[in-house]
């Protein structure tokens, strides 16, 4: 696949740091600005920030599509949201 310019798309990777995919990966477990907060030990606004960050690096307007996107360029993945969900010790909701 070719965009403008005939770079190709494939040769594309979208540069986020370990924090940015650690807050993306909280944001798709759905967690709101504060409780990310608390697990990164950041203030409300600086998730905020961080997020519109990541926003403006997958060239989307919201954290649906931050995430969507995130997960169509494996950027997040089953095994990455495991670590995550262990690394910050985040209970699992019981299925029923």
């Amino acid at each position: 696949m070719k965009e403008k310019g005939g770079k190709s798309m494939e040769n594309f990777k979208i540069n986020l740091t370990e924090r940015n995919k650690e807050h993306l990966a909280l944001a798709a477990l759905g967690f709101s600005n504060e409780e990310i907060g608390k697990y990164l030990f950041s203030s409300k606004g600086t998730v905020k920030k961080t997020l519109a960050v990541i926003f403006a690096k997958l060239k989307v307007k919201d954290r649906t599509s931050a995430v969507s996107k995130s997960w169509e360029q494996d950027i997040l993945n089953r095994e990455y949201i495991k670590e995550i969900i262990a690394k910050y010790s985040i209970k699992q909701p019981v299925d029923e």
